[in-house]
C-alpha cells in the first residue's frame, strides 16, 4: 500500500495528553499514546473511510454518518 499524507484531527484532551507525554518525558506513555489512539486512526485513513466533506458533492457537501476523524492528502 503506497502511503500518502494525511490529517488527524485531536480533541483537546489528546492534545493535553500530548503536552503532558512531552513535559514529563514520558516514553512509556507516548508509546501507548500512539498505540492507543494514533494508530488506530491512521489505520482508519488508509482503509480511504474518510474524506473532506467537499468530496460529498452529491450529499450536498456532507459527510455520509460516521466520525469524520481525519483527511487524507493527495
Amino acid at each position: 500500500m503506497a502511503l500518502s499524507r494525511i490529517t488527524v484531527s485531536l480533541d483537546p484532551p489528546e492534545l493535553v495528553e500530548i503536552e503532558r507525554i512531552c513535559l514529563d518525558d514520558d516514553a512509556s506513555g507516548a508509546l501507548e499514546f500512539v498505540q492507543k489512539v494514533l494508530w488506530p486512526e491512521i489505520q482508519t485513513c488508509r482503509k480511504g473511510h474518510c474524506k473532506p466533506a467537499f468530496e460529498f458533492g452529491e450529499q450536498g457537501g456532507k459527510a455520509p454518518p460516521g466520525p469524520p476523524s481525519c483527511t487524507p492528502h493527495a
